[in-house]
């Protein structure tokens, strides 16, 4: 038996080398960093305090591969359990840069890694999404996005509670964020001013658990980012960010708190 699967490992090991010399290596680069943040918000919504997010990154060809994390002193679940966040991505970009499609997988630590969970201690656990990005020319560096939820995990989101009635609604739910971003640099800071809205019922909009009535609409994101790079070489770069967000998905219904529709973070980054 030893001697029948020998060959073909010999024949792999052989083969390695030939790919690794023939390959163009000038389009492959690995990339990674971390960034500490006084408070993780994410397309307007605060859902963590003093985070350490770090990354890995491989590109080649327009592909690119990685995976992102967050550990937060305020990342909690419903039952006030500190809950990690890993997210794996998928990405393809033209070689003109005008069009990016991407596949994200969210998993929260605190259920199955894929499908998430309907019962309480599992819902949101997982979660998978697909995103389109179309960008503008240099001389107008616009953005714009279209993200969806697919899959497990999908919830209603209510004052900072996860709501579900049942697998059957959270399969056909379908989370969407669409929005606009623009990047231009002033006095060496890049800002990027974004807005972002859900255009259905959604994890993004507002639910009111007293009468059970669901908004189908939300500008759920008015922020702009601020990134300030103080050192640049060509092995590392250090900078500092400022984010100010606004969520209007509940103004009238509930009292607007900083926190919750509103709030700022200040962070610091490296990236190698």
């Amino acid at each position: 038996m030893f001697f029948i699967i020998l060959p073909p490992f010999l024949i792999l090991f052989a083969i390695i080398p030939l790919f690794a010399n023939a390959y163009d290596w000038e389009h492959v680069s690995f990339s990674g960093g971390a960034e500490v943040v006084s408070d993780y918000n994410w397309r307007g919504q605060n859902i963590g305090g003093l985070s350490i997010q770090p990354y890995v990154e491989f590109s080649t060809y327009g592909f690119n591969i990685g995976a992102w994390g967050s550990v937060g002193s305020g990342t909690y679940d419903d039952f006030n359990q500190l809950v990690p966040e890993l997210d794996l991505y998928l990405s393809y970009t033209t070689p003109d840069e005008h069009f990016t499609l991407g596949l994200t997988h969210y998993y929260y630590f605190d259920g199955p890694f894929f499908g998430g969970g309907y019962k309480l201690d599992e819902l949101g656990s997982s979660q998978s999404e697909i995103s389109i990005s179309i960008f503008g020319h240099d001389h107008f560096p616009l953005e714009v996005g279209f993200n969806m939820m697919f899959g497990g995990g999908d919830y209603y989101s209510a004052n900072g509670v996860l709501v579900m009635k049942d697998q059957n609604t959270a399969d056909k739910l379908m989370s969407m964020y669409i929005y606009l971003k623009y990047t231009f640099t002033l006095n060496n800071v890049e800002i990027i001013p974004e807005i972002g809205l859900s255009p259905n019922q959604s994890m993004y909009t507002y639910y009111d658990l007293n009468t059970n009535k669901h908004l189908g609409f939300a500008m759920n994101n008015i922020s702009c980012k601020f990134n300030y790079t103080f050192l640049e070489t060509d092995y590392v770069s250090m900078y500092t960010t400022a984010d100010v967000f606004f969520n209007l998905f509940d103004v009238g219904y509930e009292k607007f708190e900083y926190g919750k529709n509103c709030g700022i973070s200040v962070g610091f980054g490296i990236d190698l």
